[in-house]
């Protein structure tokens, strides 16, 4: 599924799950990816889910059509 990380073996899947990992784990003091304004909150959210639905999605239809059979990625 796109989009996809993979850290350090550790694989996290979905945008919103991925920016909250990224938060958590790789985020330097001060620093976020979520706005502290609760409105601001609400954009960053609201692009997060119209690019899941509307970019990656048929995005990822693309990508599994053109991929060979029998590949595997890490």
């Amino acid at each position: 599924k796109m989009p996809l990380l993979i850290d350090d073996g550790r694989v996290v899947p979905e945008t919103s799950i991925i920016s909250e990992y990224l938060a958590r784990h790789h985020a330097r003091p001060g620093q976020t990816l979520i706005p502290l304004d609760a409105d601001a909150a609400l954009e960053v959210r609201l692009m997060d889910r119209l690019l899941d639905l509307y970019v990656m999605l048929p995005m990822q239809a693309i990508v599994g059509e053109e991929r060979p059979v029998g590949a595997v990625f890490p």
